[in-house]
């Protein structure tokens, strides 16, 4: 099952494994938040239950320090044979000086025969 990855900083990553629920394929994804390979927050997404609404979280300190503010949401979209799944991002954040950073969007996708 893949483990998909998702940039926000060059220590923190958005992190989704997708896995399957028998009898479907690659219709469940746990994200993560991750700082430098540990995880800081952990959700597991559903077709019933696809969105996670996100805590606030401070992470690191001084001029490297990332802010995710509360409220943000990661959603999921279990892939059809016409569409790909994907983890959609809507969160606003800080790193360092640049305030008020939205992320909004498609941050990963993945098939239904991914492995």
């Amino acid at each position: 099952m893949p483990t998909l990855p998702y940039n926000l900083t060059a220590t923190v990553v958005i992190q989704t494994v997708v896995t399957s629920l028998a009898p479907s394929t690659n219709n469940v994804a746990t994200v993560s938040i991750q700082n430098a390979g540990t995880t800081l927050w952990s959700q597991v997404l559903i077709q019933s239950s696809n969105l996670a609404v996100l805590p606030e979280m401070s992470i690191g300190s001084g001029t490297a320090k990332v802010v995710i503010h509360a409220g943000g949401t990661l959603t999921l979209q279990v892939p059809t044979a016409l569409q790909n799944g994907y983890i959609s991002a809507n969160l606003v954040w800080d790193n360092g000086d640049t305030k008020n950073q939205i992320l909004e969007g498609q941050i990963v996708s993945w098939s239904l025969t991914d492995k």
